[in-house]
């Protein structure tokens, strides 16, 4: 049974007739303040929610912090069809989600900088190693303010001209409150544990891929992998952009998705 927790949610834009609501989901130890730079840019005719994880900006904790847990609650929040715009750790709750469903149909799936392993095996080596994944993990739970600074730094090499929309975004992250103990350790477990390798053929819905040329944390060499093993899949790669590509390129990273939905 799901834990009973309720998730945090903002909700945007307005509902017209039958077209589905797009689900906004934040990657580890950050919150859904993450996706503001996009704001503008979404059409204001479409339903967007923005969600917290549980521990993670308003959102409170969760005893079960599991990835059938997460994602038994994320399906219960949001019962009818959708898409499922899912950021870093977030791809594992949505395509386990999905996963569950009794049928997939009418759903739909973005993964931005998502993979279905995020740590390096024998059978996955299209990932990064497992002391950097740690060593980032260490940062940010000694550090928070500083390593969130840092990331998101990075994230405006390739895009300059958005530094003070960055900045601006990394306050609104600061502001909505650091993530708990626990949810960052639980969804920490989550991303060195899970491997859904095996169960991408079982993502019938159609996918889009939306990766960074620049990314550390997800290479840029496992996006086509990653689309070739899924039944309908496509992929962008965006050549100057890193691993949040809707933080340095929004104006564009919004074109994609409104021209794949």
């Amino acid at each position: 049974m799901a834990d009973p927790c309720p998730l945090y949610v903002t909700d945007r834009g307005q509902s017209h007739g039958d077209e589905t609501p797009i689900i906004f989901l934040h990657g580890w130890g950050l919150n859904q303040a993450i996706w503001t730079p996009l704001w503008e840019y979404l059409p204001p005719s479409r339903r967007c929610h923005f969600v917290d994880l549980p521990g993670h900006g308003h959102s409170a904790n969760i005893q079960d912090y599991s990835l059938a847990n997460v994602a038994a609650m994320l399906a219960k929040r949001f019962e009818r069809p959708c898409t499922i715009v899912a950021w870093s750790l977030s791809a594992l709750f949505a395509m386990q989600w999905l996963l569950d469903l009794r049928s997939q149909n009418a759903y739909r799936l973005v993964l931005v900088a998502g993979t279905p392993q995020f740590f390096q095996s024998p059978d996955w080596p299209h990932a990064i190693a497992t002391d950097h994944l740690r060593r980032f993990a260490e940062d940010l739970s000694n550090n928070y303010e500083q390593t969130l600074s840092r990331f998101l730094n990075l994230q405006s090499v390739g895009a300059p001209h958005m530094r003070s929309i960055i900045r601006l975004c990394r306050d609104a992250v600061i502001q909505a409150g650091k993530p708990t103990g626990t949810g960052l350790q639980g969804a920490l477990t989550v991303l060195q544990s899970t491997s859904l390798v095996d169960q991408l053929n079982r993502l019938t819905l159609p996918v889009l891929i939306i990766g960074g040329k620049h990314d550390v944390l997800v290479p840029a060499a496992a996006i086509p992998v990653i689309a070739t093993r899924l039944p309908q899949a496509d992929y962008v790669m965006m050549e100057q952009a890193s691993h949040a590509p809707f933080l340095s390129h929004p104006e564009r990273f919004a074109q994609t998705l409104q021209a794949w939905w």
